[in-house]
């Protein structure tokens, strides 16, 4: 197969391949139907445990699947609970038909974690009940017209577990991760994958980011689809974008020589959280021939969670701009950033000669309440440099003074550029 080396545009092969996923769901065993009075006697003490006003009669279907995986689907009405266990008959996945959408309506939410203490004693009873040994950290509830739900933060045999429970104590929905990838053990057990390893094909890419892109978590010859490039003609840069996941840091690496260990990082890490993520260039001569890649690597290790998590600090008087165009940045020393568009700026510097002006394309995010991340990058004939701001305002409305701690090439490199200004007229 030949390709066309005088591209203009090129990206690593490695790392865009498209194939389609289905084979790693085509071969599916048959599920074994069970005869009820087979089913042990610890998943039956669960369903009983987890649903009020239990009957066995309201059992409808009770499954094992190649893997050992128990499958349970109970009916009471127009409700349908289903249920799988593992070989162990631990529970890995819970489902109400009623509330299909509930961890995205608590991803939604803008509820902070609450104190365990304050979680209501039937609640708290449950979840004990259902998870002997569980360890709480701290919950999150919200409200719907007719009922209320919460979300446990909480550890289960070393394993973060967040079972989602109604305000009667009754398990509304459960999903076990053991390892992390985004994939539920069930969904991996069913397809053949490896519920105990976050990369079961040994890749480099989790199994979760591989079925979400097109990619095979079974095989590491078929990479997932995860980057993508475009030209802004208008803003004169070149918009690459990454499809990341949560747990894993992600960043751009370009090639000007085709050489196997001149691969430089353009920008910081980016740490995943599911959604698609933008790194802007400038688009020049330097494009000619060169290569990008995707670096995904795990992110800095945390200490072990022994403890409720501290509430998150916000202070609501701040206003980060939602984005720059048309504002400038004064960086002291003559020096200020002027945003032209939503993509691409200058940096003006003032001389006895008269003004010196750098184009660079940049991208900028609200990280926190008070809190921006301003990343520019500039072409020069050796390649890209990369300037990073850590943007903390201090004070209210839109405009005013912040707190700006700069880090050039990715490695922080100086906190005391002053007090820098931002002004709000265009």
């Amino acid at each position: 197969m030949s390709l066309e080396i005088n591209a203009k545009y090129i990206m690593d092969l490695r790392l865009i391949v498209v194939v389609s996923i289905f084979s790693v769901f085509s071969n599916f065993s048959t599920v074994q139907a069970v005869p009820i009075e087979q089913m042990p006697v610890s998943v039956k003490d669960f369903l009983e445990e987890s649903i009020s006003d239990y009957h066995s009669d309201k059992i409808r279907i009770f499954d094992v699947h190649p893997s050992g995986m128990i499958c349970v689907e109970y009916e009471n009405g127009v409700e349908k609970l289903k249920f799988k266990f593992d070989r162990n008959f631990r529970i890995i996945e819970s489902r109400n038909s009623l509330y299909n959408n509930l961890e995205e309506s608590f991803s939604r939410s803008p509820e902070t974690n609450e104190d365990i203490l304050k979680l209501p004693l039937i609640i708290k009873n449950s979840v004990k009940i259902l998870f002997p040994g569980i360890n709480l950290f701290s919950f999150t509830a919200i409200k719907s017209t007719d009922a209320s739900f919460y979300l446990i933060d909480a550890s289960h045999n070393n394993v973060p577990v967040f079972p989602i429970f109604n305000e009667l104590g009754e398990l509304t929905q459960f999903t076990l991760d053991r390892d992390g990838d985004g994939l539920s053990d069930a969904f991996e057990l069913a397809c053949g994958l490896n519920h105990q390893n976050s990369d079961s094909d040994d890749d480099g890419f989790p199994d979760g980011l591989e079925e979400k892109n097109n990619g095979d978590a079974a095989n590491s010859r078929i990479a997932p689809k995860i980057l993508k490039m475009h030209h802004d003609k208008e803003s004169g840069v070149m918009v690459i974008t990454v499809s990341t996941c949560k747990g894993k840091m992600f960043s751009i690496e370009s090639n000007t020589l085709g050489q196997k260990n001149n691969w430089k990082t353009l920008g910081e890490p980016i740490l995943g959280n599911g959604h698609e993520q933008e790194f802007n260039i400038p688009d020049s001569d330097n494009f000619n021939n060169l290569l990008f890649r995707v670096g995904v690597e795990e992110p800095p290790k945390s200490s072990p969670r022994n403890g409720p998590r501290p509430p998150k600090k916000t202070n609501k008087r701040c206003n980060v701009p939602i984005h720059l165009k048309g504002k400038e940045i004064i960086v002291g020393q003559g020096r200020r950033l002027v945003f032209r568009n939503s993509r691409r700026g200058e940096l003006i510097e003032g001389g006895e000669l008269g003004n010196m002006v750098t184009p660079f394309s940049y991208t900028f995010r609200r990280t926190e309440a008070c809190k921006g991340r301003l990343v520019l990058t500039f072409s020069n004939r050796h390649g890209f440099e990369t300037t990073i701001y850590n943007l903390t305002f201090v004070n209210k409305g839109g405009s005013g003074a912040y707190v700006a701690n700069k880090l050039e090439g990715g490695v922080k490199k100086s906190s005391k550029e002053g007090i820098f200004t931002i002004s709000m007229n265009h």
